[in-house]
């Protein structure tokens, strides 16, 4: 929003099914696939993954500057990349809860710490 973007306030009050959370409103795992052609299959090491989600919000119209490159199989979109940036990859879910034992959500926090940390010395982009 803060690019001019807009927001779904409720995914139930425009779509039928909620497949990004659980009946209990919870966490639940959903299938996510990336653009082959975006940083983020090339940061996870895989184009379809099935992520934990929890959200009952989600991007109605992009914000400028931004690309999805992750989509949902409803239609939602659950990653964006900014092109003209180094690295730049947001995403709607977390891979923090499976991070241990999923290798692909594994490498999407550690590109972003290393991406940090190569910004802070000065270095650049993590791959």
């Amino acid at each position: 929003m803060a690019l001019g973007g807009s927001l779904i306030e409720d995914i139930p009050d425009v779509l039928l099914q909620d497949i990004h959370r659980a009946a209990d409103k919870g966490w639940t795992v959903q299938p996510l696939k990336a653009d082959p052609e975006s940083l983020l299959p090339e940061t996870m090491g895989a184009s379809d993954v099935a992520t934990f989600s929890g959200h009952h919000q989600a991007i109605k119209d992009l914000g400028e500057g931004l690309q999805v490159t992750g989509i949902a199989p409803d239609g939602i979109f659950e990653a964006v990349e900014m092109p003209n940036l180094p690295w730049f990859i947001a995403v709607q879910r977390h891979p923090e809860i499976t991070a241990a034992e999923d290798p692909s959500q594994q490498r999407l926090l550690d590109a972003l710490v290393q991406t940090a940390r190569n910004n802070k010395t000065g270095s650049g982009r993590s791959q």
